[in-house]
């Protein structure tokens, strides 16, 4: 019996064949640029197959390959739209990239795991040492050496016409931009993630590494794009987690405040990019110029930080803090004061409220886009290719049945030969039998025939009934996503929250893979939204009130979810004052 390949190792050895494919085409296009310098084209296929690696990374899960495949995409887009001839040094760098490629497709498939940890320092040192060269190269290009006491303006060399911000030129190239914005994203989500982990546990000086390449990839998105304001306030960034990391600070809750305040800013600025609005940057010179100073502060070792928290827009949706508000705001009047639902009361002391939501009745169907992640395409790709295969049996199967059909008419020829024989007066017994048992023959024979087609067909059947069960339930898996979709927000607004309310609040969240339809998720939002605010609000008590009647001085707030009997369990639960039962029942007499 032939072993089966585990799942895991089979999507390895297909993306180190991928590798191994893409880096022959790499170094046949850095063998060109090594010899003619000036062949820019090259950089479009080299663009190419690194994207095809670093999408086979993602699929994979090799976060350090996607982070090198990345940077190296993202210098190579912003060396070709400029234009840009490479030096030695930048055609090393890329050398030794290509060879980390060259030394993964080589390496054994069940060795790769261990072989991109083993690896993952010079990969690091790689992405950075590349960053650091492009962001030099464009420097060069866009600065102009003064005749005099003059000093002409930047004038990058852009695909499109540049938009002045300032002094300094923003790039409308719709490449560059997209890049700049993809960046923005992806790494603003593991800044937030980053610092909620490092203010819970300070002691977790593993998130450092990642806040810093976060902020240095977004620094070196911004520079590409010309975006002055993005480079100083993620360089800042950067130094704060830096210096963290060499020991030279610790971050306390205000430090915390400041910097998540600095991510936001990030996220708004990518936000008015986007919309084409460049000029309302200038509206945000007064709160970035505030953010700066207090970075810088920080640097310094003043702890002096404004006293006051940020607040959080009731308004902002839990999934996505997409607004910023001023650095110094005042408390916002709290929701009005309302009973909380009442809830099953756990054994763990835990008030909670239980939502239900069955899944049965489809959703209604609009135009817009679903998120879909590659392993589902992968998988939805291989079930239509084995439907398509079947479905290939069925024309031999129907050539056969008219071997089926041509023995049928050779029985009925025979049937009427002994009819025949039959009517006759004088009948011939020998030839009669004779007929009989060709007669005999044939329909065992036809018997035979058609009982291996009915298996045949069975089989058949039955495949093609499980390939399209199978091919039914991703259809609607395609709809499903992780519930850590749409509540990456969620701890952020608990956090600021609750320094708003002066609390201190743990918050967990158990289920996050927990698979639900993307229209259930939206529907969602506000609900879960207003269940937490009120248990943070009118639940979870003052850390003195908590210290007086013998409870932990940090509150707990869980948020969990699950399937259950075709249901999606949805419980918030904290372990604050519970439910007034007679303000409930003076505000039901009311009501009546």
């Amino acid at each position: 019996m032939t072993a089966t390949v585990p799942p895991e190792l089979a999507l390895l050895a297909l993306f180190r064949s991928e590798v191994a494919h893409h880096t022959v085409v790499l170094e046949e296009s850095l063998a060109g640029l090594k010899q003619n310098p000036h062949m820019v084209e090259s950089l479009e296929t080299m663009k190419q197959e690194v994207h095809a690696i670093w999408g086979g990374a993602r699929i994979v899960e090799l976060e350090s390959i996607v982070n090198l495949a990345q940077a190296t995409k993202t210098s190579l887009l912003a060396l070709q739209g400029n234009q840009i001839t490479l030096s030695s040094v930048q055609l090393d760098c890329l050398t030794q990239i290509i060879m980390v490629f060259h030394q993964l497709a080589e390496t054994a498939v069940e060795e790769i795991v261990t072989w991109v940890k083993v690896h993952q320092a010079q990969m690091e040192h790689l992405i950075v040492t590349l960053s650091d060269l492009v962001t030099e190269m464009l420097n060069n290009l866009l600065t102009v050496e003064p005749l005099g006491n003059s000093v002409t303006p930047p004038q990058p060399v852009a695909l499109s016409t540049p938009v002045t911000h300032s002094e300094n030129p923003i790039m409308t190239d719709p490449a560059l931009l997209g890049l700049f914005l993809t960046e923005v994203e992806t790494h603003t989500v593991i800044l937030n993630e980053g610092l909620l982990a490092l203010e819970m546990n300070p002691s977790a000086t593993e998130q450092l590494a990642a806040l810093m390449r976060s902020a240095h990839s977004i620094k070196g998105a911004a520079r590409v794009v010309g975006l002055e304001v993005v480079i100083k306030l993620a360089h800042l960034l950067e130094d704060c987690f830096v210096a963290a990391q060499q020991s030279k600070l610790t971050f306390v809750s205000e430090h915390i405040d400041v910097l998540l305040h600095s991510v936001d800013m990030l996220t708004k600025i990518a936000q008015i990019v986007k919309s084409g609005t460049h000029q309302r940057l200038t509206q945000l010179n007064s709160e970035i110029e505030l953010l700066t100073t207090t970075l810088n502060s920080i640097l310094n070792g003043d702890i002096s930080i404004p006293p006051r928290p940020l607040s959080v827009n009731q308004s902002v949706p839990a999934t996505i803090i997409a607004e910023t508000s001023p650095l110094l705001t005042s408390l916002p009047p709290p929701a009005p004061t309302l009973p909380s639902p009442v809830g099953t009361h756990e054994h763990t002391g835990f008030n909670s409220t239980v939502a239900n939501v069955a899944i049965k009745k489809p959703l209604a169907d609009n135009d817009r886009t679903v998120k879909v992640t590659a392993t589902k395409i992968e998988r939805l790709m291989g079930l239509a290719g084995e439907i398509v295969v079947s479905t290939r049996w069925l024309s031999p199967f129907s050539e056969s049945l008219l071997t089926l059909k041509k023995s049928h008419i050779e029985l009925a020829h025979i049937l009427e030969k002994l009819q025949e024989n039959s009517e006759q007066t004088a009948v011939d017994e020998q030839t009669f039998f004779k007929w009989i048992k060709k007669a005999q023959a044939k329909t065992k024979e036809c018997k035979l025939f058609l009982a291996e087609k009915l298996n045949q067909l069975e089989v058949f059947t039955s495949h093609t009934t499980t390939h399209s069960d199978h091919l039914y339930h991703e259809m609607i898996g395609v709809r499903m996503r992780p519930f850590a979709d749409s509540i990456q927000g969620y701890p952020r607004m608990v956090r600021d929250l609750a320094r708003e309310l002066g609390k201190k609040v743990h918050f967990e969240v158990i289920g996050k893979a927990t698979e639900v339809d993307q229209d259930i998720q939206e529907k969602l939002e506000a609900p879960l939204n207003h269940l937490l605010r009120n248990a943070l609000d009118h639940g979870i008590e003052l850390p003195e009130e908590r210290l007086a009647i013998g409870k932990a001085e940090t509150g707990h707030l869980r948020l969990e979810m699950g399937h259950r009997s075709g249901m999606l369990m949805i419980t918030v639960a904290d372990d604050g004052r519970g439910i007034d039962l007679e303000q409930l029942r003076q505000k039901i007499a009311q009501k009546n």
